[in-house]
């Protein structure tokens, strides 16, 4: 027997068997998404992407994410390109496992939100992937130095991610940059540095903040089910509702991570999961930061000038998209959520290490 059990432990603590166990776990997520949730979650961008719906689209990333999508289908089938969608959402993790990181990190990927959504054909997986590789590679300049494939991979995430949601990638950009300033730069010209970066940010968001409203307005439909605009009494679609979304964006801080407001969840179960995942995710970073202490000391200054700050410049970003409607809130959540737990998960991996 216990024989049996070391044997089951050497092949758990193999990477290539952790890995082949993400890719198979992604690969059932999306055949559930394709068969099953379809049936319950009203997502027809999946099949405008898959069934060329999205012809004479102006958008850059729509277009690429249909001819992708659509080869696909065309080729092998709609459960093979949902599950292509799944396995490329989840290829930076294994990549983190193969170059030596912590099993641990694979408890991300049972968040359900985000497990769901890019399960589904559609930007949020791709995105994701690029977001997981900036955050892979930011655990990996933390543990083994920024050498040549560390920096390739958050290169490639970083590229890729400002393609598709160029205002949620800033600030992971932000995190990942401050990081290498701390490692490489002498002492003196950190902090300057890295308030620069700082300064930057807030320009950008300031200069952006117009658009930013414009589309958490503008972009979300009044017929949703979850919409808000008879509760909130905004007029969609107009000046006048937007002046007033503006003033109520705040509210975007707490609903832009829960979805749902506390009166709002009712009976329904997967309103009340929606709305604790997003508690826990909302909270992750409070919790890694009361637990400091347990952190080695070369950990804190990552901890105080990369993650928190890139942290609270992403709930100013998204407060916009958590207004109006509940569902647009989560779904766009799981673009960024990675940072909120991930993100502190790879600190407490790096003190198992060290």
């Amino acid at each position: 027997m216990h024989s049996v059990c070391c044997a089951v432990k050497n092949r758990f603590d193999n990477a290539e068997w952790i890995v082949a166990a993400i890719l198979v776990f992604k690969l059932v997520v999306a055949i559930f998404c394709s068969r099953v949730v379809v049936n319950y979650l009203n997502v027809p961008d999946a099949d405008f992407y898959m069934n060329q719906g999205y012809v004479g689209d102006s958008s850059g990333r729509t277009v690429f994410v249909q001819n992708i999508a659509s080869n696909i289908f065309g080729i092998f089938g709609r459960d093979a390109t949902f599950a292509t969608f799944s396995v490329i959402s989840a290829l930076p993790l294994c990549i983190y496992i193969l170059r030596g990181g912590d099993p641990l990190a694979i408890l991300a990927l049972f968040f359900p939100s985000a497990a769901i959504w890019t399960g589904f054909v559609g930007k949020e997986a791709l995105f994701y992937a690029a977001y997981s590789a900036v955050l892979v590679s930011w655990a990996l300049i933390l543990n083994q130095g920024p050498n040549r494939w560390n920096v390739v991979i958050g290169v490639l995430g970083v590229v890729f991610g400002l393609f598709f949601r160029p205002h949620y990638m800033g600030p992971a950009l932000l995190l990942i940059s401050s990081s290498v300033v701390l490692i490489r730069f002498p002492r003196s010209v950190r902090l300057p540095c890295i308030g620069l970066m700082w300064a930057v940010m807030v320009l950008a968001i300031t200069l952006s903040w117009g658009q930013l409203l414009e589309r958490g307005f503008f972009g979300v439909s009044e017929l949703g089910n979850t919409s808000r605009f008879v509760e909130r009494g905004l007029e969609p679609q107009t000046d006048r509702g937007l002046a007033d979304f503006a003033d109520a964006v705040g509210l975007g801080a707490l609903w832009g991570f829960t979805g749902f407001s506390l009166s709002e969840i009712g009976g329904s179960i997967i309103r009340k999961i929606v709305f604790f995942e997003g508690v826990v995710i909302l909270l992750s970073p409070l919790v890694c930061f009361l637990m400091r202490r347990r952190l080695p000391s070369a950990s804190l200054p990552h901890l105080y000038y990369a993650l928190l700050p890139a942290l609270l410049f992403t709930i100013i970003i998204h407060a916009p998209f958590g207004v109006m409607n509940a569902g647009t809130a989560v779904r766009w959540r799981t673009n960024f959520e990675l940072l909120f737990y991930l993100a502190p998960l790879f600190l407490f991996l790096r003190t198992r290490r060290s």
